[in-house]
């Protein structure tokens, strides 16, 4: 994460494409169709991992702050605040 704390103005898309395609798509799940059960997109190893991820992150001063003001406010970009907070 320090890579992107330093440069981060420089790597706003890679950041929102580091954290939707690998976190939050760690963390996704759907409900099956024939069971309407949860059916999760990984281990629960991995889900672990990825939230304990997240909280590194948002230890981080301002980054919650950050992502809210750079992404859920840019209409060009995903509102990554909102879908982080309700995954």
């Amino acid at each position: 994460f320090n890579l992107f704390n330093g440069i981060k103005d420089h790597l706003k898309v890679q950041l929102e494409v580091f954290i939707t395609s690998v976190h939050l798509r760690i963390l996704s799940s759907s409900i099956s169709p024939q069971t309407r059960e949860r059916v999760w997109s990984s281990s629960p190893e991995q889900r672990e991992l990825a939230l304990e991820s997240l909280v590194e992150f948002c230890r981080e001063n301002m980054l919650m702050t950050d992502i809210y003001l750079n992404y859920d406010c840019d209409i060009k970009c995903t509102n990554l605040f909102e879908t982080i907070c309700t995954t």
